[in-house]
């Protein structure tokens, strides 16, 4: 996407932003605006560009089918948003389900594909952002910290028999994670 978004960043504080201002004027090119864009209107954004723009994009990332990857950007906003707002995930349904690419496309998927329950559960949110995060930052560890956790079932904190399925978590997550 080429040309200027005149409506973002006017009131940002970020220090890079105005120095975009004070040095090129007030209309800021894509690659800066979107740095101050929320998970939200990047989701958004990303649904109007052109088809071809977003099959270039989910390409990119390894999803071949851009609907795929659109509906992961806009589950992961929801996703986003119940963690913003210190919304409880565990036994969550999400009501903005992620559309799965077809059987064998992506392997990790596979397991949730054919478990139709895990399809309203964060896991499944959690392993996209898994997939999207190593392919920007392949020796990130984030997934190991968030395994950690997970493996630290709250169990022991509740009266209330807690398991890791409640969260959507695949019988084999511990292959493929």
């Amino acid at each position: 996407m080429t040309g200027q978004i005149p409506w973002v960043g006017k009131r940002s504080k970020e220090d890079f932003v105005r120095h975009y201002h004070a040095n090129h004027g007030d209309e800021l090119p894509i690659w800066v605006a979107v740095e101050v864009l929320d998970f939200g209107a990047i989701s958004q954004l990303f649904s109007m560009l052109n088809v071809k723009d977003q099959a270039a994009i989910a390409n990119r990332y390894g999803v071949s089918n851009w609907k795929v990857f659109k509906s992961w950007l806009f589950s992961l906003s929801y996703l986003r948003n119940l963690v913003a707002h210190h919304s409880r995930l565990w036994n969550r349904n999400i009501t903005s389900k992620p559309m799965l690419p077809k059987q064998g496309e992506i392997a990790w998927c596979d397991a949730f594909i054919s478990d139709e329950d895990t399809h309203f559960k964060p896991f499944l949110l959690f392993a996209i952002t898994r997939m999207l995060v190593k392919s920007i930052c392949p020796n990130t560890e984030w997934h190991n910290r968030l395994a950690g956790h997970l493996e630290q079932s709250p169990e022991q904190h509740s009266s209330k028999k807690l398991s890791l399925s409640g969260m959507g978590v695949t019988a084999d997550w511990k292959d493929w994670w």
